[in-house]
């Protein structure tokens, strides 16, 4: 345990002038030992180097005040701060903290002046210089979540009496949009009524939706109305007087002549409706966004509906519009956030407590896992709902009646984020677990499929890998600066070469619709990567009360410890699964693939009958312990590649890299034999060092790009340490298992498994 510019009784005390370069060190050499940083000698240059080394703080008498900085709150930061530094470098610096609290939790009024009294100025100064450095935060957030001017929201805001008296005016004809809170009655007080008014005055009707299960449970029992999975003729088509259809389906040529001659246009949810259109799964992307506009901008009639109407709904519609809006007040309901394992760890408890517990979950296989910790800890069976398992038997029935009272912990990852509510009361606990796998609002529709539930507790992790830096990897046209490079070295006349780079230029040019699904991607990926302040943040955006968890470090180990071995019990019962599982024949396999397996049995079947086609051979234990879920797929892939580089290409490079890493971590040590030539005397010479380790990051990290376009994801480091840590899962990406080995004096490092080389090496052909 060391004490940086501070004594502390049973640490060795380090004075330095660099605190932030000696606690790297010393995180780099002892990562396991407590470092804490004295804030006698500057309190600010303390603060920082223990935010950046994840290091403690003890006051200007030595006394600890918590052995991790980020198990103190924002608050007590800038209190601490502020009551031993009266610079102005200082104050900006406490007024910063508050801020990043006042982002997350709200209250600046009441931060203002515990900052004021602590530092002994103005409230109203204390608020302004608060005030100043959120302003910046809430810029950025609002640009990525695009977010509607408060500008426009002054001119284009109709404030309703009564959802009657929205659908009095949009019976009329004209386009709408409609912001309007969860339990308002825009469904059944506005949408409804204003399709079957349409229909009698035989007026055509599109009903748009993102999702299946939105599609199916909106405007059901309305005479002319039909979904667009039961148009299964032209005749089907030409009588109906309204189609319900998934947006993915408007580009199907067979509704071309119904979606142009459609008087009434209603989007529900229209914001997720344009977000599924540029990032979700969509086939044959910019014709559906084409024709969504097309329905958009040409017929009479056009409302836009959504809890969150954003800046793309307005663009879409045009300015021709009415908005009626309610601002939400969700102050009735509180949310306490924490670190992820901490919250996870209290789902535990609460389960082994014996309250019914509801659990949004933005990852399957954290899903998943969570599920088989529980059974392991309580013997409590949850019901989990992925995409997956949505059709299974038990999770079609509770997606079917939402207020049953069947189970008692319930877990559903992304597959319901609408279409679902809960009014029973039955579920008296409610959590989130969220690591960027979805965007904040997204996130939020997830935990309100309970409408009676008053407390959230809501645990978040940034994402491992970068969304931004994969989303740039892919999108960057890597051949075009080369091929460039070459037309403008080749040996034409300059009005030739002139010809060719502008034809090269409008080749790589982004259409419109490309900038625009660009910049939708990017903002998504940010939100993403900043679930842990960008969640938060819209919460208290929309009016929901929300407050820090105090960390306990217990709890945070419990639910550490339970996903670790919740993700191995899930994948030793996958393989399980997968081995007693007969391979699915190719009828079972597209039907799956269309609608999504009925049974447990149909899933299991389809993934060993794409285990074998991608493996060339009947799948054995080892292979599907490795295949999983489906997870070894990518592992094989990226293997092949290793053991067969294809030469002089990007691709070459880094699996050549690679390849030669991993040939000297298989061949750890040259051995001398005794005299008898069967015993090992003495060790002459590793092939792979710690050191090695970090020069192959290094390297690999140099070239990050190409790295995550090859399909390997490479995470930041910055010491020896981490950096080997970090070459060690681009291993197990490769399927390669590796171990620590104690190198003495020189320290540990890490060598490959070779019985992980040999079983990956059965599927190279």
């Amino acid at each position: 345990m060391f004490a940086i510019n501070t004594e502390i009784k049973g640490y060795t005390t380090i004075q330095s002038d660099d605190v932030l370069a000696k606690a790297k060190e010393l995180r780099a050499d002892y990562s396991s030992a407590k470092r804490i940083i004295g804030i006698k000698d500057c309190v600010t240059d303390a603060i920082d180097a223990a935010y950046k080394t994840a290091s403690g703080i003890a006051d200007i008498n030595g006394t600890i005040i918590a052995d991790s900085i980020y198990k103190m709150s924002k608050l007590d930061v800038a209190i601490l701060i502020a009551r031993n530094d009266s610079s102005e470098r200082a104050m900006h610096k406490a007024a910063y903290e508050l801020a990043r609290d006042a982002f997350l939790t709200g209250d600046i009024s009441g931060k203002s002046k515990m900052l004021a009294k602590a530092s002994g100025r103005s409230a109203a100064e204390c608020q302004y210089l608060i005030e100043r450095k959120l302003e910046r935060m809430n810029s950025e957030l609002y640009r990525r979540t695009q977010r509607v001017s408060s500008v426009y929201e002054d001119v284009y805001t109709v404030a309703p009496e009564s959802p009657a008296d929205i659908f009095e005016d949009i019976k009329n004809g004209g386009k709408f949009l409609l912001n309007l809170p969860t339990g308002y009655g825009k469904t059944s007080e506005v949408i409804e009524p204003l399709v079957r008014d349409a229909i009698y005055f035989n007026r055509k009707v599109l009903v748009i939706s993102h999702r299946r299960s939105i599609n199916a449970n909106i405007c059901n029992g309305i005479p002319g109305l039909v979904s667009y999975d039961e148009c299964t003729s032209p005749e089907i088509i030409r009588n109906a007087m309204g189609i319900k259809i998934v947006v993915n389906s408007l580009s199907a040529a067979k509704f071309k002549d119904f979606i142009e001659s459609a008087d009434t246009v209603i989007i529900d949810e229209a914001s997720q409706v344009i977000s599924h259109v540029l990032g979700g799964e969509v086939k044959a992307r910019e014709a559906v966004w084409n024709a969504l506009d097309f329905v958009v901008k040409n017929a009479p009639t056009v409302v836009m509906a959504d809890a969150d109407i954003n800046a793309r709904c307005v663009e879409m519609i045009g300015w021709d519009h009415t908005l009626y809006s309610i601002k939400r007040d969700h102050s009735d309901i509180s949310v306490k956030t924490g670190d992820l394992d901490h919250v996870r760890g209290l789902v535990i408890e609460a389960a082994a407590g014996g309250e019914n517990v509801l659990v949004s979950c933005d990852g399957a296989k954290a899903a998943k896992a969570l599920a088989a910790a529980i059974k392991k800890r309580t013997g409590v069976e949850a019901l989990v709902i992925t995409s997956e398992s949505a059709k299974w038997e038990a999770q079609a029935a509770f997606i079917a009646d939402p207020n049953s009272t069947a189970h008692q912990v319930v877990i559903y990852s992304p597959v319901i984020t609408s279409a679902l509510s809960i009014t029973s009361g039955h579920f008296n606990r409610h959590f989130g677990l969220f690591t960027g796998q979805v965007v904040p609002s997204d996130a939020i529709q997830m935990l309100r499929r309970d409408r009676t539930a008053k407390q959230f507790i809501v645990g978040m992790k940034a994402p491992e890998y970068s969304k931004q830096e994969q989303l740039e990897a892919f999108e960057v046209r890597s051949d075009a600066p080369a091929t460039r490079a070459a037309i403008e070295a080749a040996n034409l006349d300059e009005v030739t070469k002139a010809a060719i780079i502008e034809a090269l230029d409008i080749d790589i040019k982004p259409s419109a619709f490309e900038k625009t699904r660009r910049e939708h991607m990017s903002d998504e990926a940010w939100l993403r990567d900043h679930i842990q302040n960008s969640l938060p943040a819209t919460l208290i955006a929309q009016g929901f009360k929300v407050e820090v968890l105090a960390h306990n470090d217990e709890l945070s180990l419990l639910g550490f410890v339970a996903d670790s071995q919740g993700r191995k019990a899930v994948n030793r019962n996958a393989a399980k699964k997968l081995m007693a599982s007969k391979k699915a024949g190719a009828d079972l396999v597209a039907h799956v693939a269309d609608a999504g397996s009925a049974n447990e049995q149909e899933y299991f079947e389809v993934l060993r009958s794409r285990a074998e086609e991608v493996i060339g051979r009947t799948i054995d234990k080892a292979s599907a312990r490795l295949w999983k879920e489906g997870e070894g797929e990518g592992a094989i892939n990226r293997f092949r590649k290793l053991m067969k580089p294809s030469a002089d290409t990007p691709e070459g490079k880094v699996y050549g890299m690679i390849k030669d890493a991993v040939e000297r971590m298989l061949k750890d040590v040259k051995i001398k034999l005794n005299d008898e030539g069967n015993v090992p005397v003495e060790t002459l010479e590793r092939l792979w060092k710690s050191e090695q380790s970090t020069q192959l990051f290094d390297k690999l990290n140099a070239m990050r790009l190409e790295v995550i376009r090859q399909g390997l994801s490479i995470g930041k480091a910055s010491t020896p340490v981490a950096k080997q840590a970090a070459i060690t899962k681009i291993m197990s990406q490769l399927g390669l298992k590796t171990k620590k080995v104690n190198g003495g004096k020189s320290g540990y490092y890490y060598v490959i498994k070779s019985d992980s080389f040999e079983q990956m090496m059965k599927h190279v052909g």
